[in-house]
């Protein structure tokens, strides 16, 4: 049976992964850091304490692996915490490329986001590109993004470390455990504390979908490719639309202005900053919303063999998750 460790195993994209890597009939084995909280991954994997930080620890615990997915990262849209992102995001993906060249390892596939792709205007459609640069994104976590995607895979050709790289688009879904921004914003609604929505909208696709392409991409990418795995585009009022259809609740009818929550979200960083809250909004992703959501997935799909879920689906699930979840 073939060993493939996962980084971020507790995360979102990591638990459901390791989900599906058993349904292949993988030996899944879960990176986790110290406390992290186990319960809804330990019947489905071996647990290993780590850290991506540490490359000595990772040098030892990558022993005996066939494969290694990397999944672990932070993911922060404010405008602060600029330099642990960088040392999260960065350092640590170049450790885990240099622990997998040490432990001989067959294939690294490294999650990371379709941020790290420059922003084309017109809602002209954006695809798979040759070279990161952080010069060309806005953002901490969109230029971390690019320089560890970068670093990544001048690691692997310098080295020629077997690497394939997944570009996420805004993943949601059930198994959300650690609670991802838009899934603390379909909790709200239905806790019937969001009165307002605000225009604009994201490329959205299903963390069961993503899961399997990773797999699909382990098995079947192209050494030092990248692929797009990126969904359904939908603004923020339909995604609310269809969660208030399927739960029978009224549905959202007024729309903030953009450019007073535009200016409302400085002092909302510093609110969610001073409280220790997870911050639902930011400069940043409230300019994102206005962004250019059109990524092709067409690659993933010709080249991998993926498929997407009916978006209704996810819709279901993320409202059934979240009410089994908080009891709602």
């Amino acid at each position: 049976m073939k060993k493939v460790m996962v980084t971020g195993a507790t995360g979102h994209v990591g638990n459901v992964l390791i989900k599906e890597l058993n349904k292949q009939g993988y030996q899944v084995y879960g990176l986790v850091l110290p406390f992290d909280r186990i319960d809804y991954i330990k019947n489905d994997c071996h647990i290993v304490y780590g850290n991506i930080l540490d490359l000595a620890g990772l040098k030892y615990l990558f022993r005996e692996m066939d494969y290694i997915i990397h999944t672990a990262g932070l993911i922060d849209i404010g405008s602060g915490n600029k330099k642990n992102l960088y040392n999260v995001n960065i350092n640590g993906t170049l450790n885990v490329m240099k622990a997998a060249l040490f432990s001989n390892v067959k294939r690294v596939v490294y999650t990371s986001s379709v941020h790290a792709i420059p922003e084309i205007k017109n809602d002209q459609t954006m695809t798979e590109i040759d070279y990161f640069d952080p010069k060309k994104v806005k953002g901490n976590y969109a230029k971390s993004k690019a320089i560890a995607t970068q670093s990544a895979f001048d690691y692997a050709k310098d080295h020629n470390l077997d690497l394939v790289v997944v570009m996420l688009s805004g993943v949601i879904g059930a198994h959300d455990y650690k609670g991802s921004y838009m899934g603390e914003v379909v909790k709200s609604y239905l806790r019937s504390k969001l009165p307002v929505y605000i225009k604009g909208g994201y490329n959205f696709v299903d963390v069961k979908d993503v899961s399997k392409g990773i797999v699909l991409a382990l098995e079947n990418g192209i050494k030092h490719e990248n692929y797009i795995l990126s969904g359904y585009v939908k603004t923020i009022k339909k995604y609310l639309d269809l969660i208030a259809a399927y739960t029978h609740k009224k549905p959202i009818k007024k729309a903030i202005n953009y450019y007073f929550i535009l200016i409302m979200s400085k002092f909302a960083e510093l609110y969610y900053i001073i409280n220790k809250k997870k911050m639902l909004m930011s400069t940043y992703s409230i300019k994102v919303l206005r962004s250019n959501p059109n990524f092709s997935n067409q690659k993933a799909i010709s080249q991998l063999g993926w498929q997407l879920r009916p978006f209704e689906e996810t819709v279901k699930d993320v409202v059934d998750f979240i009410r089994s979840e908080y009891n709602l």
